[in-house]
């Protein structure tokens, strides 16, 4: 809610992992939200937080065939390096978040564990990935690294 307005909500969600929004937390006014959802799809049993998973959703996988911003969507269609780049960068910068840096690496991941399998030399990304798949079981996620 905004100030004493019961009509003026607001939300709030994290960044998908794996993602150049991982980490962050994104603030939306929940008037301006445009989805379908809210509009002509809409159905008494839909909630607030119906909204923000589906806008989440969308950060994982862009509507870029039906985009709010031309622009954007013309950037992410012909240059989705350098989209990913701008993503990560406002994300650390607006959001606070890592970006889903290639240094970031979860803080749940056990670092000694983490460190046992770079000096197997297995990639560190890669590595910290398969240790939170497999909730920090080594052996898993060796045989995962493995293919």
């Amino acid at each position: 809610m905004v100030g004493d307005n019961i009509t003026h909500l607001k939300g709030s969600f994290k960044g998908p992992e794996a993602t150049p929004y991982e980490g962050g937390t994104f603030e939306v006014d929940i008037e301006t939200i445009c989805l379908d959802i809210l509009k002509d799809q809409w159905s008494p049993v839909l909630t607030l937080k119906t909204a923000l998973i589906s806008l989440q959703s969308l950060m994982s996988d862009a509507a870029a065939d039906n985009p709010q911003d031309a622009q954007v969507a013309r950037h992410y269609i012909t240059d989705r390096p350098g989209f990913d780049n701008t993503a990560r960068q406002w994300t650390k910068q607006y959001a606070g978040g890592s970006g889903g840096d290639a240094d970031y690496i979860d803080p749940s991941i056990d670092k000694a564990t983490l460190q046992r399998l770079c000096d197997m030399g297995f990639d560190r990304k890669q590595s910290a990935q398969a240790l939170k798949k497999y909730d920090g079981n080594e052996n898993r996620a060796i045989e995962s690294l493995l293919g």
